[in-house]
């Protein structure tokens, strides 16, 4: 139970920093500050990994959160590039995108090690 409460509210903070960060061109300001919305989102994806391992029963867990990063970030990528948004300024693209998927494996791995303190 407290693992899917600790994955909503990870959930909603990613939403609003992410919308806040946009409104405010906070994304284009801070060079760190799409590591952090992408390293919380990893967590979140760890968080829901290993509540899905346990729903699944099996002992999986790090395995669903890599997965679940790599898809879940890829998919972004391409959301992002396809919508056409600005990409970084203090990164080329090919850069950028290996380290938002690198801060979404990071963060996975990170929120798998806080839901098996939980």
């Amino acid at each position: 139970m407290r693992i899917s409460l600790l994955f909503s509210l990870t959930l909603i903070l990613v939403a609003l920093l992410y919308v806040f960060g946009y409104q405010y061109s906070l994304l284009w300001r801070f060079w760190w500050y799409d590591i952090l919305l992408h390293t919380l989102g990893g967590i979140g994806i760890g968080l829901f990994a290993v509540r899905l391992s346990i729903f699944f029963g099996t002992s999986r867990q790090v395995s669903y959160a890599i997965a679940g990063a790599l898809l879940i970030g890829a998919g972004w990528e391409v959301f992002e590039y396809s919508l056409g948004l600005p990409r970084s300024v203090f990164f080329n693209y090919a850069v950028d995108t290996t380290k938002d998927m690198l801060m979404d494996v990071t963060g996975a791995l990170i929120g798998v090690s806080i839901a098996r303190r939980v």
